[in-house]
């Protein structure tokens, strides 16, 4: 039987709000969008996080637009349109269903599906906004698909932190000697065979003390061996030459 669910909620951030002791000071407030399509051959559910008050700040404002962009990238819309870029997601799934072809009782055991799932949370002192978007998609065949992504922003100026860097400069290697270590601990056989051949990952965290590395599956390993992530510390990063750009005092500097 077909299920259809569209609501929106209102997600009290606790992170995200705080009044200072001399002024109330803006924060970044959230609406959660949902979607949740169950059909007979597919399945979509997304949920995103929408900054509600972007007429307070430039920077809110363009943050709202770099997460939009980022997470629906080829349904997204101008002027922005969350729902009707979800519902494109859906269209595209529900076209992926039908040329798979299956039916009966298989149809329900093997539907195209595509599930997003997006949380917001603020790190060091509530300056840095970080949006963790994890994605499972099903198109056909022996598996299907999984990706974990992190973007973070600088809530003062709305700019997203740009973590190439790391991988360019007199620090590189000793970054990613410090990277590829850690892989090594996680598994036993890399597609990569040395600290030179690391990938640039484009998903990185920015944590109370450090950062977390993420490598999508295939990046460095086998499927088997799923998303992996490794956390290095800023006083281990500080010691090979990196340039902490994420800390207050570096902020301008990116």
């Amino acid at each position: 039987m077909k299920r259809v669910f569209f609501y929106t909620t209102i997600v009290p951030l606790l992170a995200l709000v705080m009044v200072s002791c001399s002024e109330r000071v803006a924060k970044p407030l959230f609406e959660e969008y949902r979607l949740e399509l169950d059909e007979e051959r597919y399945e979509v559910s997304i949920r995103y996080q929408h900054i509600t008050n972007t007429d307070k700040s430039e920077a809110f404002a363009a943050i709202e637009l770099a997460n939009y962009l980022k997470t629906f990238e080829s349904t997204a819309v101008e002027p922005m349109d969350i729902d009707a870029s979800a519902r494109a997601v859906a269209e595209e799934y529900a076209e992926e269903a039908e040329e798979y072809g299956v039916d009966g009782e298989e149809a329900q055991e093997l539907r195209c599906s595509y599930h997003l799932d997006q949380v917001a949370f603020t790190v060091r002192d509530e300056r840095i906004l970080c949006y963790e978007t994890n994605i499972e998609v099903y198109a056909g065949g022996p598996h299907g698909g999984s990706s974990m992504w992190y973007e973070c922003y600088d809530l003062s100026t709305g700019q997203a932190f740009d973590f190439a860097y790391l991988y360019e400069g007199e620090w590189a290697d000793g970054f990613k000697a410090l990277v590829y270590d850690r892989l090594g601990g996680l598994v036993e056989n890399l597609f990569v065979e040395s600290p030179a051949e690391l990938l640039i990952s484009e998903s990185v965290l920015i944590t109370e003390s450090g950062l977390v590395i993420v490598y999508q599956p295939y990046a460095v390993a086998c499927y088997a061996d799923g998303i992996l992530s490794v956390e290095v510390s800023d006083d281990e990063l500080a010691q090979i030459g990196v340039p902490l750009l994420w800390l207050e005092d570096s902020v301008s500097e990116m």
